[in-house]
């Protein structure tokens, strides 16, 4: 029933694949990165991810060596056969996500995954030859200290992903913990210390950090900061942080995010959660995209060459910036969307 299920919402989520395509084509935009998550895409079956990254490079002009990331996100999703199906589709980025590696500490969030199912999922990949691994681990989750972190930690040196993303909890409205209001029973010099350890580790390791970010609701005001091995750096998190290039959103819940930088304005166009009101609207939801292109690339008299002009002066802040900062980083508030 759930294979069922789940093949109409690709026949949905294709349809717009298709009708978005034309939008790149017309104003010579081309693709610098793939990015397939903001949930779980390996609960698809083999066959459905097959039927996914085939209308992907069916309906786009998809660059060789492009960055090309998957979240496999909960290994009990991941099996060889996907693995070997996403590697075959030019996949060549995907992220485990872990959490933490206390077994209980998964049971008290509800993970129905254990640390022994992390450490085979990631061997399978690893198997399986993706250049870039990456895994997520939560700071601040009920039950855990700097012990905790430690532990996480020695399965990160034994694994050696390419990338570490490190989050700190951030309690959603309407879950049981933001009702106990645990945000702010949490102990903050615990988190701060655990992130000044994983930092301090992960930069031993030769890891640098290369984005951060915050959320509301978050544990200790903290921020969320990606680690990396040089060369390995994730392009999307960047893109989508600094928000220096237009993202385009397929699927449900999903939203566009055009950029004016001659105006330093993002354009946000969402598409509804609610399965039957998104299929409803793929049309409309087209239409304002490529009319919105449209507009900041011509009548709104934005060169190309001007956007890529910003582009470059953007980077080139960034990186004179890394080198002065002795942490390479500046925070910057992550935006709803």
């Amino acid at each position: 029933k759930d294979e069922i299920i789940l093949d109409r919402y690709l026949d949905i989520l294709i349809e717009e694949l298709a009708a978005k395509a034309d939008i790149l084509v017309s104003n010579q935009l081309s693709v610098k990165s793939v990015y397939v998550g903001g949930g779980t895409p390996t609960v698809l079956t083999a066959r459905q991810l097959d039927r996914l990254f085939k209308a992907i490079r069916q309906h786009y002009d998809l660059p060789q060596n492009m960055e090309y990331t998957v979240e496999a996100g909960r290994p009990d999703t991941i099996n060889a056969l996907k693995l070997q199906t996403l590697k075959d589709n030019g996949i060549d980025r995907i992220s485990i996500n872990p959490q933490s590696m206390n077994d209980e500490t998964l049971k008290g969030i509800g993970r129905e995954h254990s640390a022994k199912d992390i450490v085979r999922a990631f061997k399978e990949a690893r198997s399986a030859g993706f250049r870039t691994i990456n895994m997520d681990l939560i700071n601040g989750l009920p039950g855990e200290d700097i012990d905790s972190a430690m532990d996480n930690l020695a399965y990160i040196r034994e694994l050696k992903p390419e990338n570490v993303t490190i989050h700190n909890l951030s309690i959603k409205r309407g879950s049981d913990y933001f009702k106990e209001n645990y945000v702010n029973l949490i102990d903050a010099n615990s988190t701060d210390e655990s992130n000044e350890f994983y930092r301090f580790s992960l930069e031993e390791m030769g890891m640098r950090p290369y984005y951060l970010y915050r959320q509301k609701n978050i544990t200790s005001n903290g921020d969320n900061c990606g680690y990396a091995y040089p060369g390995h750096e994730c392009l999307y998190n960047m893109n989508i942080i600094e928000e220096i290039q237009t993202i385009i959103g397929f699927g449900a819940g999903s939203v566009t995010k055009i950029v004016d930088l001659e105006n330093d304005r993002i354009h946000r166009i969402p598409n509804n959660r609610d399965i039957q009101a998104y299929k409803g609207k793929i049309n409309e939801n087209y239409l304002i995209t490529k009319q919105t292109i449209e507009h900041i690339g011509g009548r709104h008299g934005y060169a190309r060459e001007h956007q890529k002009n910003q582009q470059m002066r953007h980077a080139e802040k960034r990186e004179h910036q890394w080198k002065s900062d002795s942490n390479g980083m500046g925070a910057k508030e992550k935006k709803p969307g």
